[in-house]
């Protein structure tokens, strides 16, 4: 599906952003506004691939962190991962999944670590406005390969 096309000049600033890309301006579920530039506050790789031993059979999932996003629908259960846990939990592991599915997260209002995830399972279609001193840039990442 097209968005919207521009012709991009390398060197050159972008004077205003390309035809059809103004949104609407209402906030959304995770406090930031639909259709809007938000600022990447950092990009890393999901629980299950960090450390020595990562667990590329829960899949390959990358978090965009958005400055200012944060769950404000009382969420449950986001950000434990029982998928992940320890064999020495496992026994319990149904419990913790209940537990999860049914408890509203704590300290929502504080989240510093909320965002877009992408998955190498499915079509990205990103699009991000990288900003430098001199230049304004736009890449649209379709997927990651790799």
């Amino acid at each position: 599906m097209t968005v919207t096309e521009f012709t991009f000049t390398p060197g050159q600033k972008l004077g205003a952003p390309p035809q059809g890309m103004r949104y609407a301006k209402e906030k959304g579920a995770w406090n930031v506004t639909p259709g809007q530039w938000v600022p990447v506050t950092a990009i890393v790789p999901s629980p299950n691939l960090w450390g020595e031993r990562p667990l590329r059979q829960h899949g390959r999932h990358l978090f965009f962190l958005l400055q200012g996003c944060r769950d404000t629908q009382r969420g449950v259960g986001r950000g434990f991962f029982v998928e992940t846990l320890k064999s020495e939990f496992h026994p319990i592991r149904s419990t913790l999944e209940a537990y999860a599915a049914t408890t509203t997260l704590e300290g929502a209002e504080e989240a510093s670590a909320c965002g877009l995830g992408m998955s190498d399972q499915s079509p990205w279609d990103l699009l991000l406005r990288v900003t430098t001193p001199t230049q304004t840039t736009l890449y649209k990442i379709d997927r990651w390969e790799g």
